[in-house]
């Protein structure tokens, strides 16, 4: 076993074969003279001089569309935000019809008041405000003024209308703060909509005026006392 191992081990270089190949590693592999070093450089620069124009091509055409992209997506969002101003504007400005007062906040008194205006706008009211919310029935003027104050929207309705009207002005005030509906028999139309010194009353919810009457006016330029609460007592009468 051993004789084997001895025949099959690599035979060492001689002497001549060393200076024949000078510089050679122990795999037997001759390193590049300097002068082949450089042709090797020389051609390595060529080639990249040559690919160069090529990859300043794509790098272009990556800059040029994706710059087109981009200026597509800032178009796409002006186009968007100028289509969705012109389809809400309507909807967000001041309607028409309305009858305005002026009355000054902050004027309490536990006594019952007597207001002029049915349903009241504004005036001396209850210390304690009405919480903003649907009431299938009627509240106390008192504390529904003071909820005015705070910046709502008082829908009130005739006892006579439709389920149809009653289960819509449900969802408007579940769907937005500072809403207040409460049925109310001494009013002439249907629906009054009204907010601190501004009224408006209307015939029907599909009205464009219902709906631009909320916008504007809730928590509006109106409002005495922005930002107070409008969650107060919930309580009817009868």
């Amino acid at each position: 076993m051993a004789s084997n191992a001895k025949k099959s081990a690599k035979k060492p270089k001689s002497i001549q074969e060393e200076a024949h190949h000078p510089g050679a590693d122990q795999h037997g592999e001759i390193p590049l003279s300097r002068g082949e070093r450089r042709r090797q450089q020389f051609e390595q620069k060529r080639v990249d001089r040559k690919q160069a124009p090529a990859k300043q091509q794509r790098e272009q055409r990556l800059l040029k569309w994706g710059g087109i992209a981009l200026a597509a997506l800032l178009l796409l969002g002006v186009g968007y935000g100028a289509y969705h101003w012109l389809t809400t504007r309507d909807e967000n400005r001041m309607p028409e019809g309305i009858t305005t007062y002026n009355y000054t906040g902050g004027e309490h008194s536990n006594d019952a008041v007597a207001y002029t205006e049915s349903p009241p706008v504004g005036g001396t009211h209850n210390p304690v405000w009405q919480t903003c919310t649907f009431y299938d029935g009627k509240i106390a003027s008192e504390n529904a003024v003071h909820s005015l104050e705070h910046g709502a929207v008082w829908i009130t309705y005739q006892p006579d209308i439709s389920d149809e009207d009653k289960a819509r002005l449900e969802n408007w005030a579940d769907d937005r703060s500072y809403l207040m509906v409460s049925e109310y028999e001494d009013q002439e139309s249907p629906f009054v909509f009204t907010a601190w010194n501004n009224q408006l009353s209307l015939d029907s919810l599909d009205d464009k005026r219902a709906t631009q009457f909320m916008n504007y006016f809730i928590q509006g330029p109106q409002t005495p006392e922005r930002g107070a609460s409008c969650t107060g007592i919930d309580t009817m009468l009868g």
